[in-house]
């Protein structure tokens, strides 16, 4: 079985948002860092949604 990659881009393409490497940028830029004490891996869904949009 593969494992799928995915790019930065085509996962913004999915989530309905601008895909070009200067968007990307932007918008990480735009919505970083989480709270020092949270994780990626560890963070929720909603409270990625209340952090990022």
């Amino acid at each position: 079985m593969e494992t799928p990659i995915h790019s930065q881009s085509s996962l913004f393409q999915q989530l309905g948002l601008e895909s070009t490497d200067s968007a990307i940028e932007t918008f990480i830029d735009n919505h970083r860092p989480l709270p020092g004490n949270i994780e990626l891996h560890e963070a929720t869904t909603g409270m990625l949604r209340k952090h990022l949009f």
